[in-house]
């Protein structure tokens, strides 16, 4: 993947990586030089990102309009790192908008029925499959009996 292309790909979350990268900053934070280098050093190498972006696009993708998929991603990175274990006080931080239960079984219904319609189109596919498969046999076996003349449908 080219540089160009991974940064396209990337463009949509930059504003929340910027986010995600200060609330790490701020977390890690000590008065010891080494340490805050080596954070510093950690979030700006530009490596291991794909936890947080994955959040943050996946957040946005749904339609998140809040900012605590950034502070989740920090949270995430920096489990995923060893740097910090996650503490129950760092989820108990985190909140979760659940949508109200008729909007969940809506959704819930709604996913039943588009699951049943492409099941059933996936019967019928594998019903059309069947036929063609037959009706091949049936023509093979129809040109090599002689029962009909495929010369001229070649030339």
């Amino acid at each position: 993947m080219t540089a160009n292309l991974l940064a396209e790909l990337l463009a949509p979350a930059a504003a929340d990586m910027a986010a995600v990268n200060a609330l790490i900053e701020q977390r890690l934070h000590s008065t010891v030089p080494t340490i805050d280098q080596l954070s510093g050093y950690i979030i700006h190498s530009g490596g291991k990102r794909l936890r947080p972006v994955m959040a943050v696009l996946s957040a946005r993708a749904c339609g998140y309009l809040g900012d605590q998929h950034c502070l989740l991603a920090a949270i995430v990175e920096e489990a995923a790192h060893g740097t910090r274990a996650i503490r129950m006080d760092q989820w108990r931080s985190v909140t979760v908008p659940v949508p109200p239960e008729s909007e969940q079984q809506a959704v819930a219904a709604f996913l039943d029925q588009e699951t049943e319609r492409i099941d059933a189109l996936v019967a019928k596919v594998r019903d059309a499959i069947e036929r063609l498969k037959e009706l091949r046999i049936a023509l093979i076996s129809a040109a090599v009996t002689g029962q009909i003349d495929v010369r001229e449908a070649v030339s």
